[in-house]
């Protein structure tokens, strides 16, 4: 398996039983990387360096006695950092769409699709676009607001509509052109270039925010809910009649934020 070093039997040892239990999942895991990373990353530490990173974390994750999940977590998170941060740091491009149409899950697209719609715009501060981007991440997370379980996939909260459709932004016409752009489902259909920029930027933050890379500070300060504007719209007022979260405020980008974040639980 692209003749990946077996682990140093001292921190074989070390490992509780059921990080032994991953070990060879991670092997694995880390052949398939080294043939994706060649498609995916275009400047890279060499493999050496790769398996010499993997095995400094399984050691640190051994001492601490790390349960098999905790592994299996950090694991994840360093594939992540591996694979997408590079990409994310360097900015979407229209030169990556075949590779990111074979390898992301098309919620990633619906993402940034919503992001786009609801402030893919440059006259809005680009925290902003982070900050609506950790909204719907934090209802992913938490599944637990206005009194029934979100659901626990980013295609799930963009698509569900109890009481009514979170989303101004999924499916209205910015949505559609957005993941027409980013799927090619009408390969007649060009958006200028300047709205292209916006597109790809959302599609960059989206990424980031998904995988948890780079874009790694939750800008809403912990919301799940907002909307355009300092006042409550019905629907907030009927399911949250006070913020625990409440912007707009001034931002160092030049602007001041349009979107109001709310949390819907303490």
């Amino acid at each position: 398996m692209l003749g990946l070093p077996q682990p140093e039997p001292d921190i074989v040892a070390q490992m509780s039983e059921n990080a032994v239990n991953a070990l060879f999942f991670v092997i694995l895991i880390m052949a398939i990387v080294g043939v994706i990373s060649n498609v995916m990353i275009e400047s890279r530490v060499n493999q050496a360096v790769r398996i010499d990173m993997l095995m400094v974390l399984l050691s640190n994750l051994a001492s601490s006695g790390a349960s098999l999940p905790e592994v299996l977590r950090a694991l994840s998170q360093f594939l992540n950092d591996l694979i997408w941060a590079p990409l994310v740091r360097r900015g979407i491009r229209e030169s990556d769409f075949p590779m990111l149409r074979e390898n992301l899950p098309e919620e990633v697209f619906m993402f940034a699709a919503v992001i786009y719609g609801e402030v893919g715009d440059y006259n809005y501060p680009r925290d902003e676009w982070i900050a609506v981007g950790w909204a719907i991440r934090n209802r992913v997370e938490d599944r637990g607001g206005w009194g029934w379980s979100w659901p626990n996939t980013f295609r799930g909260v963009i698509t569900d509509n109890r009481p009514v459709r979170q989303y101004d932004a999924f499916g209205a016409a910015k949505y559609r052109a957005a993941m027409n752009f980013y799927l090619g489902y009408n390969r007649y259909a060009n958006p200028g270039s300047a709205v292209r920029s916006v597109m790809l930027d959302c599609l960059t933050i989206a990424i980031g925010i998904y995988y948890n890379v780079v874009y790694t500070t939750d800008l809403s300060q912990g919301a799940d809910t907002f909307w355009q504007g300092a006042n409550a719209p019905n629907w907030g007022h009927a399911h949250h009649p006070a913020p625990r979260t409440n912007t707009p405020r001034a931002m160092t980008e030049g602007g001041t934020w349009r979107h109001t974040f709310w949390r819907t639980r303490p």
